[in-house]
């Protein structure tokens, strides 16, 4: 399980917290002259990477936003 605390802009704590280990290890080689991912070897940004970038924005839109209508009144 994930143990840091999300920041506060965070309103989906489990997609943040999903995006996270991804995040980590998906990360550009540390060769200047190189652009691949660190972790997958294929070029630079990784699809995974990609996903969990969209993943920690989407985390992080107002639930009014995401599902319209749901809002507390």
């Amino acid at each position: 399980m994930y143990d840091e605390q999300p920041p506060a802009d965070v309103t989906d704590i489990r997609l943040w917290q999903d995006a996270q280990p991804v995040l980590r290890r998906h990360h550009q080689d540390a060769f200047p002259n190189e652009r691949r991912c660190a972790f997958c070897h294929v070029d630079w940004p990784c699809q995974p990477r990609l996903w969990a970038d969209q993943a920690d924005r989407a985390s992080r839109i107002p639930v009014a936003v995401r599902w319209p209508g749901s809002a507390p009144r």
